[in-house]
């Protein structure tokens, strides 16, 4: 990823991913995080942005100023995971944010934001939880709105059985009455 890729104000990133181009949102709080960083005295990279090279320099820079490699970066999680000791990898951290926007966003929404092709791949995120099924149905259903003690007003069109009854002994006993005529 290139500096050039950033967009600070709009909160976003353009990323190559293995599907192709896209823009990726990140929140206020990772856009200060980023800044510090790109600020921070012992940065390698450039930082005159009136300089053209910035924005074709690499983001993540190693401590010799060149890029950071996928076997670079792996060694920083390395460090992290010795010095917390909360056993983690690079694909687990996409897997938690994955499973914690399953619950807050549809499964198209999150099939973009992890840049899949097919809804297929996102839905092994989706789990059926039913304690969140529960609320949605709770919030959603049509007979809680009901109070215990509201009457239903009878809907007019379709008549109650017991009239149908009552309608079908009235029209025999009307034909009936025709035959004998």
């Amino acid at each position: 990823m290139k500096i050039g890729s950033l967009n600070l104000d709009q909160l976003r990133c353009h990323v190559n991913g293995k599907t192709g181009h896209r823009y990726v949102p990140f929140s206020p709080s990772c856009r200060d995080a980023l800044r510090r960083y790109l600020q921070h005295p012992d940065y390698p990279g450039p930082v005159n942005p009136n300089n053209p090279k910035v924005a074709e320099t690499a983001l993540w820079l190693n401590y010799q100023g060149k890029e950071l490699t996928y076997y670079g970066f792996s060694e920083v999680l390395r460090k992290i995971v010795r010095k917390s000791g909360v056993k983690f990898h690079a694909h687990r951290l996409r897997h938690t944010f994955a499973t914690l926007m399953a619950s807050r966003v549809s499964v198209f929404d999150l099939k973009d934001l992890l840049g899949h092709t097919s809804v297929s791949t996102t839905q092994i995120y989706v789990q059926h939880n039913m304690e969140h099924l529960a609320e949605v149905h709770r919030g959603n259903s049509p007979l809680s709105m009901l109070t215990v003690n509201q009457t239903i007003k009878r809907a007019r069109g379709r008549p109650r059985k017991r009239d149908i009854l009552r309608w079908s002994k009235i029209s025999r006993h009307q034909i009936d009455l025709e035959e004998v005529q």
